[in-house]
């Protein structure tokens, strides 16, 4: 569970071994963007798993799209998509390598 530019820099490992056009699939808790933010239009247990971040790790956190786009821009990766794995809280991030 890793602050952003650790997170950044792993991205940026996996976008390397990536072939162009290359998708990335990541499964994590993923919440609305911040000045949205309402605690009901997430799952509890997203709400659970940020929180205990909070309390347990000494910068991670629960990310949200725009962060996810943000962590893309330092790499040579775009979204590619979303897919919500319900009734869970679980979020399928899918990013695709640029051809080169």
């Amino acid at each position: 569970h890793f602050n952003f530019d650790t997170n950044a820099f792993l991205i940026k490992r996996f976008a390397h071994a990536l072939s162009p056009n290359g998708i990335i699939i990541f499964q994590e808790f993923v919440v609305a963007d911040a000045p949205t933010f309402n605690v009901f239009q997430h799952h509890p247990k997203t709400i659970q798993f940020d929180f205990v971040m909070l309390l347990s790790t000494e910068q991670g956190r629960v990310y949200s799209i725009p962060d996810f786009d943000q962590l893309f821009l330092t790499t040579n990766l775009t979204r590619a998509g979303l897919l919500a794995l319900t009734p869970g809280p679980s979020t399928l991030v899918a990013a695709r390598h640029s051809a080169s």
